[in-house]
C-alpha cells in the first residue's frame, strides 16, 4: 500500500511507499513545487518565474539547470549545470526560427504559407551555410524529402492517408492492409528476390502466426503463438521446437520451459529486510542445475549487491554497488572467491562531473596496482581528453556535426584525421605517423562500392536492392559472388568453385557444400557431418557442453558453478570468482590486484601502467611495445623483432620481421569491414587468401602458396582438415578448449576460431586484440573496458566452447546464427534469449567503420549510472504515467522532459527513468546493443518500476509511458521480457523511435515520427512489422531542422491527446 498526506491546500506533502520509505514535499506560494526530500534525504529544488515556468532545477548533488522563457512560455536560453548553453530565436508567429545547440551548430528553419517546414539550413559557429535539407508536399502528405547530400526519399499513400510505400534510392517498401486496418503483408522489393511477409491475428490483434516467402510462395521462415486469456504469450513454436511459459496469481513468471524441459525460476521477496533494517526488494533467479541468482535493491529501487549462490547455499560470486544521490555508481566492490572460499576485494572507484559524466575511474583502488584515468567532456557531452593510467593524454576533436575528426596522442604514437559527406558516412581516414590513407567510396545507400585500405589493398563491392553485397573483387581480381533468396545466403561462387547453403523454416543452416549440420530444440548444433569429418556434443541444461566426439573420438568436461570449464581429457584447471586462472594442470598462475598476470608456471610478466605485459620471462626474455592506443606495435626477443602497423579501425595493415637488423619478410594484410581475408606481398602479390561465406567462422576456400585448399570447421569454427582440392594434401589439426594445439606449424595461418596464428609470437590475431594460447587469456586489457567481467583479461568467461569472442570485444554465445549479421535484429522467441549487461558495452565491425573509436585502457564507466525519478504533482488512482529518455540527455535533460510532459496533465507526478548518458559516441553505441537484444540498466529499472506499482495498484492499474527516441529501445526489450499479463496493462506512445515496439507486447501502443527524422528509419524491420501503428506527421513549423526532440511542436498535439485519452479511460 502507498500512502500520501496533503496539506490544506490539497498538495501532496508526502508519499510512503509499500516498503515504509517516504518522501517529503515543499510548495511556494502558488503551489510550485519547491524541494523534494528522498527516503535517503536526499533533496531536489526548484525554482519558478512569474508565468509558472520553472526557471531552476537543482539536483541532490547541488548541480543546476536554469532556463528563461519568452511570454509564450518557449525557452529562450538553457544554461546547462556544466555552463554550457542552447539558444533559441522564434518567428513573429510563435514558430520556432533557429536553435544554436552546446556545439555551436545553428540550424533555421524556414515555412510556406501554409506553416509546413520547407527547408532546413545549417551554420557553423562563423554564420557559414554548411548544407541544407528541402521537403515537398502533395496535399497534406509528405511526398519527398532531400537530405544533405541531396538523395530524395519518396512515399506513397492510399486514398485514407495510411502508407503504402516508401522507397530511397533502389529501397523498396510496400504495404497491404486487411479489414480492420492492420498491416497483413509487407513486401520488400528487390527484383525476384522480394521477400513476402504475412501476418495473422487473433481477435485482440496478437500476432498469432508469421510468415516470410519469395514470390513462389515457398516459406522461409515461419513461428506461431498462442495465448492465455490475458493475452501472455504461453506458447511459441517454431519448427520442433515449442516454448511454454507459467505465471502465478499475480501475473508475474515464475518460471520457464525452454525446448529440452529445462526451466528457470524467478521469485521476488518485497519482505526482505537488508542491513540497514530497511524493508527492501529482493530478487532470486535459480537456473535448470539450482544455482541461484540474487539481486537486492535499495530504498530507492536501485541495485545494490548482486550475489550467487551454489545449490548448497555457498557463496561462489558477490558484488556490491554503491550509489550518489544522482544514482551515479561511486564505487563498485568486488568480492573474489575461490570456489566458496573469499579471497579478496577489487574496488572499482569513479568520480563525475556536474553532468554526471565519469571524470576518473580507478581500478583497483586503494592498491598498490592501482590505475587511474581522467576524462573531459565537450559541451555537448562528447569525450574530449582522456588521461591513460601512465599520464599519456588522448585529444578528440568534433567537426559542426559532432563527427569525430582528429584522434591525436601526447606520445605522438597516434595521430588520426577523419573526413565525411553531409550525412556523416565516413569517406577517408589519414594516419598522420605513418603517412596512411584509407579511402571509401559509397553508394547513396551508404554502402562501400570500394575501400583503398592504408596499406594500398583496395576491394570493390556490388550490391542489390536489400544493401546486400553482391560481388565483392579482390586486389588479385579475384572475384567472390553472392546469391540470395529473399532472406538468406544461398550460393557463394569464387576460382571455379560453387558452395550452396540450404536452411530449415527456423532460419537454421542445414547443409553447407558438403557439410550437414543437426539442431537441438533451443536451435543450437549438435551434430556436423562431413565426408572428411564428424563431430556429436551433448550440453547439460545450463549449455554447456559436456560431452563431444570428435571423429568417433570421445572428450569429456567439467565446469565449476559459474560456468568455468575446470577439466577436460587431458587438463585440469582452477579459477576464482573474476575468471583468472590460478592454476592449470601442475602449474600455479599468479595475478596482482588488478588481474594482470604476474606468474604462469616458471614464466614471469611484468606489465606497464595501462596493464600492458612489458616483458615475459621464461628460458629467454620477450619484450613487448604498444601505442597510444594500447596495440602491440613490436615485439623483441633475442635477435629478432616483430613490427606491426594498424589502421585508424584497428586493422592490422602490416607485419616486418627483422633478424639481425635484417628485414626477413613483410606482409601486408586485406580485410572486408573486420574480418581478414589474406596476405599480400609489398607489390600486392596475394600469399594468403581465404574465401569466406557467411561470417568469419565459415571460410569455404584457401589458397596458399597459389594452391587451392577446402578447409573444415568444426562446430566451434577451429579449422579441424585442410584438403588440397586435387587431393594431393590433407592436413589436420587438433586443439584443447584453449587453442593449445598440434601440429603448431602449419601451412594454414588461420586455425583456432579460424583467427591468425602469429608463429613468431606464439600470439592469435583477433582482430583488437591478441589472444595468448599458452595462459588462455587475452594478452592485453579489454579496449571495451568493463564489458565483460571486471577481469579485462579473461577469455570467453573461461568457457570457449559455450562462447566465442569475434575481435576481442565481446564474449557471445555461440550460435547458428552468423556472426556478422548487422546489429539491428527482431527480438528472439524467448525473453531469456536476451543478454543483460550491467557494463558499458562496446560493439565493433560495422559500427567501428562508420564511427572511429580510441581505444585506450580504461575509457569509459564501467556501470550504468541510470536511475528512477518523479516530478512534483498529484497522482491519480491505477494512472501512472511515465517518461524514458534518448541519447545525450542528462539527468536535468530527462527531468526537463518529464516537466514538460507534467504541463499536460493538469499537474499530475510523471515517474521517469533517466537512462544516463555518457557523451553521443556511447550512447548510440549502447543503442546499437539494444537494437542488437543486449539490454542494459534502463531496461532493469523499469522491470522494478513496474513491478514496484502493480504491487501496490488496483487489479485494473495501468501505465503510460512516453518514450523518446532510444528510449523505445529500452522499452522494446523491458517489455518483451517483462511478465505477459501485467504488461497488456502498460501502454505506450513512442516519440521519435529509435526501435518499433510490437503492440502484443502491451496494451496498444503508438509510435509518432516526423518525416524530417531519419532516427525512425534505423529500425527498418520494425517499421515494416509494425506500420500500422506509426503515425508519420509533417513537421511543424517551429520545428527544429532534424525534428527528433520529445518537446518539439510537432509531437505535442499527439502527446496531449493520448495523456487526455488516458487519464479518461485508462487506455489509449
Amino acid at each position: 500500500i502507498t500512502q500520501h498526506e496533503y496539506d490544506y491546500k490539497n498538495n501532496k506533502t508526502a508519499t510512503i511507499d509499500p516498503f515504509g520509505n517516504k518522501t517529503l514535499y515543499e510548495y511556494d506560494a502558488f503551489s510550485h513545487i519547491t524541494k523534494t526530500i528522498h527516503p535517503d534525504g536526499s533533496k531536489e529544488t526548484f525554482t519558478y518565474d512569474l508565468l509558472g515556468n520553472m526557471i531552476s532545477h537543482t539536483d541532490p548533488l547541488g548541480n543546476t539547470l536554469q532556463k528563461t522563457y519568452n511570454s509564450l512560455g518557449k525557452p529562450l536560453l538553457i544554461i546547462h549545470p556544466d555552463k554550457s548553453q542552447e539558444i533559441f530565436e522564434y518567428y513573429p508567429d510563435g514558430n520556432l526560427k533557429s536553435h544554436t545547440n552546446q556545439d555551436n551548430l545553428t540550424i533555421e528553419h524556414k515555412y510556406d504559407a501554409l506553416g509546413r517546414e520547407t527547408a532546413l539550413f545549417y551554420y557553423d559557429p562563423t554564420g557559414t551555410k554548411i548544407a541544407e535539407e528541402s521537403l515537398e508536399y502533395e496535399g497534406s502528405n509528405l511526398h519527398r524529402s532531400i537530405d544533405k547530400e541531396g538523395i530524395p526519399t519518396t512515399y506513397e499513400y492510399d486514398a485514407t492517408g495510411r502508407k503504402t510505400a516508401n522507397q530511397r534510392a533502389n529501397a523498396r517498401i510496400e504495404y497491404e492492409y486487411d479489414v480492420l486496418g492492420r498491416v497483413h503483408k509487407e513486401k520488400q522489393i528487390n527484383e525476384e528476390n522480394t521477400l513476402i511477409t504475412t501476418y495473422q491475428y487473433d481477435l485482440l490483434n496478437q500476432v498469432t502466426q508469421e510468415i516470410h516467402q519469395d514470390l513462389e510462395d515457398h516459406i522461409l521462415y515461419q513461428v506461431s503463438h498462442t495465448y492465455d486469456k490475458q493475452g501472455n504469450r504461453t506458447t511459441t513454436t517454431k519448427d520442433n521446437s515449442e516454448e511454454h511459459f507459467t505465471y502465478d496469481n499475480f501475473n508475474r513468471l515464475i518460471y520457464h520451459e525452454n525446448g529440452e524441459g529445462h526451466r528457470t525460476i524467478i521469485a521476488y521477496d518485497e519482505n526482505h529486510i537488508n542491513e540497514d533494517n530497511q524493508r527492501v526488494l529482493r530478487k532470486v533467479t535459480t537456473d535448470p542445475m539450482n544455482y541461484r541468482t540474487i539481486e537486492t535493491y535499495d530504498i530507492l529501487m536501485r541495485l545494490v549487491d548482486k550475489t550467487i549462490h551454489n545449490p548448497y547455499g555457498h557463496t561462489i560470486s558477490s558484488e556490491e554497488y554503491h550509489l550518489d544521490p544522482n544514482g551515479n555508481c561511486l564505487t563498485q566492490r568486488c568480492h573474489i572467491y575461490e570456489d566458496i572460499n573469499y579471497f579478496r576485494t577489487l574496488v572499482i572507484s569513479k568520480e563525475y562531473d556536474s553532468m554526471n559524466r565519469v571524470t576518473s575511474i580507478q581500478e583497483g583502488a586503494y592498491t598498490p596496482e592501482e590505475k587511474t584515468a581522467y576524462f573531459t567532456y565537450t559541451p555537448s557531452g562528447k569525450l574530449k581528453q582522456t588521461e591513460k593510467p601512465d599520464g599519456t593524454l588522448l585529444t578528440y576533436q568534433y567537426d559542426t556535426f559532432g563527427n569525430h575528426i582528429e584522434l591525436h596522442s601526447s606520445d605522438n604514437t597516434i595521430h588520426y584525421t577523419y573526413s565525411y559527406d553531409l550525412n556523416s558516412n565516413l569517406l577517408s581516414s589519414h594516419d598522420h605517423i605513418q603517412n596512411t590513407t584509407t579511402t571509401r567510396t559509397l553508394d547513396t545507400a551508404g554502402n562501400i562500392l570500394q575501400e583503398t585500405q592504408a596499406n594500398n589493398l583496395t576491394i570493390h563491392n556490388t550490391f542489390d536492392h536489400q544493401n546486400r553485397r553482391t560481388k565483392l573483387l579482390l586486389p588479385d581480381n579475384t572475384l567472390i559472388e553472392y546469391t540470395y533468396d529473399p532472406i538468406h545466403l544461398r550460393q557463394v561462387t569464387a576460382l571455379d568453385h560453387t558452395t550452396d547453403y540450404t536452411y530449415d523454416p527456423s532460419g537454421n543452416l542445414l547443409t553447407q557444400g558438403a557439410t550437414t549440420y543437426n539442431y537441438d530444440k533451443m536451435q543450437r548444433r549438435t551434430k556436423l557431418k562431413n565426408p572428411h569429418y564428424k563431430q556429436k556434443v551433448l550440453y547439460d541444461p545450463r549449455g554447456n557442453i559436456i560431452e563431444m566426439k570428435k571423429e568417433d573420438m570421445p572428450y569429456k568436461f567439467i565446469y565449476d558453478g559459474l560456468n568455468q570449464l575446470i577439466r577436460e581429457n587431458n587438463h585440469a584447471y582452477t579459477y576464482d570468482s573474476y575468471h583468472n586462472r590460478l592454476s592449470k594442470d601442475d602449474d600455479t598462475y599468479l595475478n596482482n590486484t588488478i588481474h594482470a598476470l604476474t606468474t604462469a608456471g616458471d614464466t614471469r610478466y611484468t606489465h606497464d601502467a595501462n596493464g600492458n605485459p612489458l616483458t615475459k620471462t621464461a628460458t629467454t626474455t620477450t619484450h613487448y611495445k604498444y601505442d597510444a592506443l594500447d596495440r602491440l606495435i613490436e615485439v623483441t626477443e633475442d635477435n629478432t623483432r616483430i613490427a606491426y602497423t594498424y589502421d585508424s579501425f584497428h586493422r592490422r595493415m602490416t607485419k616486418t620481421v627483422y633478424q639481425n637488423n635484417a628485414k626477413r619478410l613483410h606482409h601486408k594484410y586485406l580485410y572486408d569491414n573486420q574480418k581478414e581475408l589474406g596476405a599480400f606481398t609489398k607489390d600486392n602479390t596475394p600469399i594468403e587468401l581465404r574465401i569466406l561465406g557467411l561470417h568469419e567462422r565459415d571460410a569455404l576456400l584457401l589458397k596458399l602458396q597459389n594452391k587451392i585448399y577446402h578447409p573444415i570447421q568444426d562446430l566451434q569454427g577451429n579449422v579441424v582438415r585442410l584438403i588440397a582440392q586435387d587431393h594431393s594434401e590433407d592436413y589436420s589439426y587438433h586443439y584443447n578448449a584453449f587453442s593449445e594445439e598440434s601440429p603448431e606449424e602449419s601451412l594454414n595461418p588461420w586455425r583456432y576460431a579460424s583467427k591468425r596464428f602469429d608463429p613468431e609470437t606464439s600470439l592469435i590475431y583477433f582482430g583488437h586484440r591478441y589472444y595468448n594460447p599458452e595462459t588462455g587469456r587475452w594478452l592485453t586489457p579489454d579496449p571495451s573496458d568493463l564489458t565483460d567481467s571486471a577481469n579485462l583479461y579473461a577469455y570467453t568467461y573461461n568457457n570457449p566452447l559455450l562462447y566465442f569472442d569475434a575481435y576481442g570485444l565481446l564474449s557471445q554465445p555461440y550460435s547458428s546464427r552468423p556472426v556478422d549479421t548487422p546489429f539491428i535484429k527482431p527480438l528472439p522467441d524467448t525473453p531469456e534469449q536476451i543478454k543483460f549487461l550491467k557494463f558499458e558495452e562496446y560493439m565493433e565491425n560495422k559500427y567501428s567503420q562508420s564511427l572511429p573509436s580510441a581505444r585506450h585502457a580504461i575509457s569509459l564507466p564501467p556501470m550504468e549510472r541510470s536511475c528512477h525519478f518523479e516530478t512534483p504533482g498529484i497522482e491519480i488512482k491505477d494512472r501512472m504515467i511515465m517518461t524514458l529518455n534518448g541519447v545525450s540527455t542528462d539527468y536535468n535533460g530527462a527531468v526537463g522532459n518529464a516537466d514538460y510532459i507534467s504541463k499536460f496533465t493538469l499537474g499530475n507526478k510523471i515517474h521517469g527513468v533517466h537512462a544516463a548518458s555518457f557523451g553521443f559516441k556511447e550512447d548510440i553505441q549502447r543503442a546499437f546493443l539494444g537494437l542488437n537484444n543486449i539490454a542494459t540498466e534502463p531496461v532493469s529499472l523499469l522491470h522494478e518500476a513496474w513491478n514496484n506499482y502493480f504491487q501496490k495498484a488496483g487489479p485494473n492499474a495501468t501505465i503510460l509511458i512516453i518514450a523518446h527516441s532510444r528510449g523505445n529501445i529500452d522499452l522494446r526489450l523491458a517489455l518483451f521480457t517483462f511478465n505477459k499479463e501485467l504488461r497488456k496493462r502498460i501502454y505506450v506512445v513512442g516519440i521519435a523511435p529509435a526501435a518499433y515496439i510490437d503492440p502484443e507486447t502491451c496494451g496498444g501502443v503508438r509510435h509518432y515520427r516526423s518525416t524530417r527524422d531519419f532516427i525512425p528509419n534505423i529500425d527498418s524491420y520494425g517499421a515494416r512489422k509494425f506500420a500500422h501503428t506509426i503515425y508519420t506527421l509533417d513537421p511543424h513549423p517551429d520545428a527544429e531542422p532534424h525534428d527528433h526532440p520529445l518537446q518539439s511542436p510537432t509531437f505535442k498535439e499527439p502527446i496531449i491527446d493520448n495523456i487526455n485519452l488516458y487519464l479518461k479511460q485508462g487506455t489509449i
